[in-house]
């Protein structure tokens, strides 16, 4: 019949690389590599690992770990861009901002003919944008030319058509845009005798850009060097939706300047 033995007092300590003598321990942070752990410390490390939240309920970048009961832990995904996190149903969800306005793109040109916003600055996700160009310098500059554009390419079909005018205050002047159909649409920036076009500002408004009930539509309005001002409805036949903006000078020369879009909350 086996029976216990214990070893002898003095004996060999044990260690990772011989058998001895070794010590129990009921840590469960303990880096020793000569003492062995007792049931109670085991039954501790794993209550610790069953009380934690397991890395595989994340599954994409940006998710967002909440309580959807007490303890439990549920995954919210991430949102989409320009969403704000609120609170639905007592639970956290993403949403559109109920009001106000979300920053979309911008950036600078520089001594340039014509430049385009970026491809897919109008999404489905906004009705109304809002579009403020600077003008810091221009050559010469008469008329401002603005296409629709989709997916890179500029729509050059002659179905543009603009209504209203620019009054320039210094020469007492009125200068309207033709109600005829064109291949652009376009608005005169401060046109006057000095050609001076470092101050002017325009606001454009596109409504409904990526909606295929309504045909492409925009508004224009400025004010420019000398206490002018104006402002112009554009809108186009045969394109529907687009998905950015093209603006050209139309006489000889570059202009430069800054952009910036915004997105007024969807209703």
């Amino acid at each position: 019949m086996a029976s216990n033995r214990v070893p002898p007092v003095g004996g060999t300590t044990a260690s990772t690389s011989s058998a001895g003598i070794v010590q129990l321990t009921d840590s469960t942070s303990s880096t020793s590599t000569t003492t062995a752990a007792t049931p109670n410390s085991v039954k501790s490390a794993y209550d610790l690992a069953n009380g934690a939240i397991a890395k595989t309920l994340t599954t994409t970048t940006g998710d967002i770990i909440y309580a959807s009961s007490a303890n439990t832990p549920a995954r919210l995904g991430i949102g989409s861009t320009g969403q704000v996190l609120t609170v639905s149903g007592g639970v956290p969800s993403w949403a559109n901002p109920a009001s106000g306005m979300t920053y979309i793109t911008g950036s600078t040109f520089s001594s340039v003919s014509s430049f385009s916003l970026p491809t897919n600055t109008f999404t489905t996700t906004y009705d109304i944008y809002k579009i403020y160009l600077h003008f810091t310098d221009s050559s010469s500059a008469t008329k401002l030319r603005c296409r629709m554009r989709n997916s890179g390419t500029d729509v050059t079909s002659g179905n543009y058509f603009n209504g209203g005018g620019t009054f320039d205050y210094f020469s007492s002047t009125t200068y309207y845009t033709t109600g005829s159909a064109d291949t652009s649409w376009q608005v005169r920036i401060g046109e006057d005798s000095n050609n001076l076009y470092n101050r002017t500002i325009l606001e454009i408004t596109v409504t409904n850009p990526r909606n295929s009930t309504y045909n492409g539509r925009a508004y224009a309005q400025g004010l420019f060097d000398r206490m002018g001002f104006g402002g112009v409805g554009w809108w186009q036949n045969a394109v529907s939706t687009f998905d950015s903006l093209s603006f050209i000078k139309e006489t000889s020369g570059t202009f430069s300047g800054k952009y910036d879009v915004y997105a007024l909350t969807k209703s």
